[in-house]
Parts: C-alpha cells; structure tokens; sequence
C-alpha cells in the first residue's frame, strides 16, 4: 500500500506445494516476485520451522541490508517442503519515495558483496547448470553495485567529484563484476553504465548516473504533487 493509501500490488499465491529440491533445482522459478510463486526477498510474508533453525543454526548474515534474502537462502539449504497459501494475512505499507535516499548505508557496497558471497554459498551451490538463477543472480549484484555508485550522490556524504569518481573505482573493484557474465536482459541504462566503467570512462558513468537520478527525483516530485 503506498503512502496515499492506494494499493500499488495484491498478491495472491495459488495454494501449492513444492519439494525442497524442485525449489532448489529450478530457483529461477520462484526468485522474482512478478511469479506465480516466490520465496525471494523479504521474511515478513513467511512462517519457519524452528526445528530447522535450531538444529542447522540458521543465522542472518551481518548485513545492514538484504540480510533478509542471506538468511532465506540459508533456511532454503534444508527444507523438505515449501507451501504457498492463497489467504493475504499481510499488508505492506511502503515508505515515501522522499526517504529513499536515507534507507541506504553509504558503505552499501559491503552489504552487495556480502550478499553476494551468502548466494554463492547457497543458491549457486544448488544447481550449478541452471543459467536461468546464474543470470538473474548477476542481473541482481550488477543493479545492486550501481546502486552502490548512485549513492556517491547520497546527501549523507559531501564527495568532490574527484572523490566521488575515486569511490565509483573503488566499488567497481570491489564488486568484482567485471569478472562475471552480465545476462543478455540486462537494462538499458545497467548496460550503459557498464560499458562505459569497462571501458574506464568513469566521469562519464557517472554523469550518466546523476542524470538518471535527476530525472528520478523529479519524478518523485511530480508524484507527490
């Protein structure tokens, strides 16, 4: 539910049971919440076995964001089952738009590759020869990384554009994605940004990613009004 009390999305699952390992083997399925079916994301819309917590010490990882998705892809290594029901028992009320920018730690980038490091203990450790999960995994920490670098723009930091160009380098080398293979459905504007930081034009990346954030503001603007 948006702050206008409009309702963006209802979400209804089909009532369902999948086995542990078709969730594992074909995660691809269930990894986006645009699917008949996910388990990806948040922990609010999901009860757990505490049997399986306890006995396998299931933890969330230390992360300031997206521990949630670590800590479910750490329970998924060792459920049997996994039932969808069709009743809402949850509403979700969305935050305004205005403090998106303050949601984020600045060193986001640690909580990226963090995450990163959860998934390929678990996820990419499931089924190795499904590309499907492989593609939307790297769609996630590309997206995720340039997040990291729009960030540099955040009004909790004052970078120079001499800093701010140093930290863009600096989270590119950290993320490692110039070593992983980026899906052909990438976005447009993702596509961009890393052609040109793969071609080192990093002034140019980032004067595409202030524009981009420009025109997201006032959009911003606009929907408020």
């Amino acid at each position: 539910v948006l702050p206008n009390g409009k309702v963006q999305v209802r979400k209804v699952y089909p009532n369902e049971i999948y086995s542990g390992d078709y969730v594992r083997t074909n995660y691809d399925e269930f990894m986006n919440i645009s699917q008949p079916c996910a388990v990806n994301g948040a922990p609010w819309n999901k009860l757990y076995d505490m049997e399986i917590i306890r006995k396998y010490d299931v933890k969330y990882p230390p992360l300031r964001r997206h521990q949630d998705t670590g800590f479910i892809h750490r329970y998924l290594c060792y459920v049997k089952n996994v039932n969808f029901i069709s009743h809402i028992v949850y509403t979700h009320h969305l935050n305004d738009l205005r403090k998106e920018w303050y949601k984020y730690p600045v060193d986001y980038i640690d909580c990226v590759t963090g995450l990163r490091s959860v998934t390929e203990e678990t996820v990419l450790s499931w089924n190795p020869d499904n590309k499907k999960t492989l593609d939307k995994i790297n769609q996630g920490h590309i997206s995720k990384t340039i997040k990291a670098m729009e960030l540099t723009f955040s009004p909790k930091v004052k970078y120079s554009a001499k800093e701010r160009n140093e930290k863009v380098c600096e989270i590119l080398v950290k993320s490692g994605i110039k070593n992983i293979k980026a899906p052909d459905f990438l976005g447009k504007y993702q596509k961009k940004i890393c052609e040109l930081l793969f071609a080192g034009k990093i002034k140019s990346a980032v004067r595409v990613m202030h524009f981009k954030i420009l025109i997201e503001k006032n959009g911003i603007l606009q929907r408020i009004k």
